[in-house]
């Protein structure tokens, strides 16, 4: 599966794309102003979904006026990696969720 050039988050339409611009320590970043999600190619298959997941979840942050950057950072670690590990385990879970009658 290839990586999706956009995601739609409450009505706003952010690009994804690679950057090399980013220090060793950075994974992925969300520009909310431009509305683009950066990843770094120096990361394998399983980080890069963890990562973009990261980094839509700061989007969905950012839209919903949250704005305590140290209390964020700490539930978006932990949900993303939390979420996609539910997500993975349970696909008919997911299936069910996201389907429609």
């Amino acid at each position: 599966m290839t990586l999706p050039n956009e995601v739609e988050i409450f009505g706003h339409c952010y690009q994804i794309c690679f950057s090399s611009e980013m220090n060793d320590e950075e994974l992925g970043r969300c520009d909310q102003t431009r509305q683009i999600i950066f990843l770094s190619k120096e990361q394998g298959a399983d980080s890069l979904r963890d990562t973009l997941l990261h980094e839509i979840i700061h989007a969905v942050h950012w839209l919903m006026g949250l704005n305590d950057k140290s209390t964020e950072e700490e539930f978006t670690a932990r949900t993303t990696t939390g979420l996609r590990s539910v997500m993975l385990q349970n696909p008919a879970v997911v299936e069910y969720v996201l389907g429609r009658s």
